[in-house]
């Protein structure tokens, strides 16, 4: 463990990825901290620790100072400072694992409850490092958001912040189970995905019966998201290989003429993971994989492909995020056209109902059976589908996004609130209208089958 003695680096180089090196001058001492009524982080006598990757050390101790003074105005005692230099921070503990454990060592010797990052921090990278280190470790973005809290004031000021800290610590949060229940699920999950649902080619089996079934690219984009998030989780390189091997295959499998649900989504998410950990050839060719895929739906116009469950939210909505999504990636003047009648063709399909929790959802008019058991002719409900039209919304341009389509957005995730019950129950669909044929409704359809993923969507859009 060597101090800095200023700003010269010389033969740092050598030496600097073989110890964590501590910053002079940080030590602090404050008494008291602003009380606030919500999520507060209650951080007290804390350790700063970064990883420089790029410009020079003044540069990065300077950084280190910077988030002393932000930890000192957030109430926090700060003990130490220590600096880690490597290329990238690592994928699974920020600063590695051997590194980590180190730094446990320091913050036992300090006494410290908590660990502050120079940075911002995967769900995964936090995880993980809690468990080595064995206090709360957050990171610089819950730092600013915390100090924010403390200094609002007005009602309006506290719910500003608070929606922005609900939404930096929805995949952060660890209250939702405890890791010894949930860990097992995932990861026996993933291997039961790995063995019994991906082929040697990258496709995806319709389910998990030996028997041979036909290709069905429609569950690529599920899986994909799922390793996606457990690279996230637990920081394994092979997830995340895996979620860019699913989507590479899926494009050469032909979902360039297919409408695949979350496929824009997942390319944009795994890509922009790819970059951060140096595999910039991958993700550039799955980035203009996804651009021609949107380019050639433009291409289109009306003229859709077939699709296995045929209306509007398993089609107009795709569509629109494959646009949107697409454009977001590599702006192109002819996604932005073909977006303008795509939207048209969304928006036709839902609309002002009488009811409340109807408002800009399609009513429904069904000849029998539909994705419920009990039979009803032209029954009106917000069905989990609808979830769709309201994802494409958030993702419009900035072009096309009106106050609008925000308020409809928001509206329609609110509606479909109704199919979930306070005691974890759900259903498909909540069948609106007082009466249907002569026949009480408005209650929930018996059948609940997969509506999870509608709450997923939701969960998702909020990031």
């Amino acid at each position: 463990m060597t101090e800095f003695a200023g700003p010269d680096d010389t033969g740092f180089e050598l030496d600097a990825r073989n110890a964590l090196r501590r910053v002079a001058g940080l030590s602090t001492e404050l008494a008291d901290i602003t009380e606030v009524e919500y999520r507060q982080l209650r951080l007290e006598r804390v350790v700063l620790v970064g990883v420089w990757t790029t410009g020079t050390l003044v540069e990065a101790e300077n950084s280190l100072h910077e988030l002393a003074r932000l930890a000192e105005t957030a109430g926090s005692d700060v003990l130490e400072g220590l600096i880690q230099r490597r290329e990238r921070p690592d994928p699974a503990t920020y600063i590695g694992s051997g590194k980590a454990k180190e730094l446990r060592d320091i913050v036992n010797g300090h006494g410290a409850d908590t660990v502050i990052c120079d940075g911002e921090l995967t769900p995964g990278q936090l995880r993980q490092l809690e468990d080595v280190v064995k206090v709360k470790v957050v990171d610089r973005t819950a730092l600013i958001l915390d100090i924010f809290a403390q200094h609002a004031k007005s009602k309006e000021g506290k719910a500003q912040v608070e929606l922005a800290q609900l939404q930096y610590f929805l995949p952060r949060l660890r209250g939702w189970g405890e890791a010894e229940v949930l860990d097992p699920a995932l990861h026996g999950f993933a291997r039961f995905a790995r063995v019994r649902l991906i082929q040697p080619d990258g496709s995806v089996r319709r389910g998990s019966a030996p028997a041979p079934e036909r290709l069905r690219l429609y569950n690529t984009p599920w899986l994909a998201h799922f390793f996606h998030d457990q690279f996230a989780l637990y920081g394994d390189p092979a997830d995340l290989d895996l979620a860019a091997r699913l989507l590479e295959a899926a494009y050469a499998l032909g979902a360039r003429d297919h409408l695949l649900i979350g496929q824009p989504e997942a390319v944009a998410a795994v890509t922009a993971t790819l970059d951060e950990h140096g595999q910039d050839a991958r993700a550039k060719r799955l980035r203009d994989a996804l651009t021609g895929h949107a380019l050639a739906f433009a291409g289109r116009g009306s003229a859709l492909p077939a699709h296995e469950v045929s209306y509007e939210q398993s089609m107009v909505a795709p569509l629109v995020s494959l646009l949107a999504v697409g454009h977001a990636v590599a702006p192109d003047d002819r996604l932005l056209a073909a977006l303008q009648p795509a939207l048209r063709w969304l928006r036709a399909f839902g609309g002002p109902q009488p009811h409340v929790r109807l408002r800009d959802i399609g009513i429904r008019h069904w000849d029998g059976y539909w994705f419920g058991i009990e039979r009803l002719w032209g029954d009106t409900f917000p069905h989990y589908w609808s979830v769709l039209t309201a994802v494409a919304l958030r993702q419009l341009p900035v072009p096309l996004r009106t106050e609008e389509t925000e308020q409809v957005a928001d509206a329609i995730f609110a509606a479909n609130l109704v199919d979930f019950g306070p005691n974890g129950e759900a259903t498909s669909a909540f069948v609106m209208p007082s009466c249907v044929d002569g026949r009480p409704a408005h209650r929930p359809d018996p059948l609940a089958n997969d509506q999870d993923w509608a709450l997923t969507l939701m969960l998702r859009a909020q990031r």
